[in-house]
């Protein structure tokens, strides 16, 4: 989790210690301009964590303007079940 910004690094950390046999599955970063002035960005920092069959997903955006960020780790999880269901009954992978 090397250049990860430290509040999520500590928010994942906690979470591997609590559940054991969790483990990180996938890790992901962009940047992106999402504000009408295009001189301000956000990286947008993921970490994808696998405990059994829970996909939990823990985000955390940092902006080019400080007062921007968001103050608190995102995290959102669906179990192995949901995301096959989804995957099946969307269509879009045919």
């Amino acid at each position: 989790m090397e250049n990860y910004p430290e509040k999520l690094v500590n928010v994942v950390n906690e979470y591997l210690k609590k559940y054991e046999g969790a483990e990180i599955f996938y890790k992901d970063c962009y940047t992106s301009t999402p504000y009408q002035n295009k001189t301000i960005t956000d990286t947008t920092y993921k970490i994808y964590i696998l405990w059994g069959n829970l996909f939990e997903v823990f985000s955390y955006t940092v902006c080019s303007k400080p007062e921007y960020n968001f103050k608190e780790v995102k995290n959102n999880f669906m179990i192995a079940q949901e995301i096959k269901d989804c995957y099946e009954k969307s269509g879009f992978f045919k």
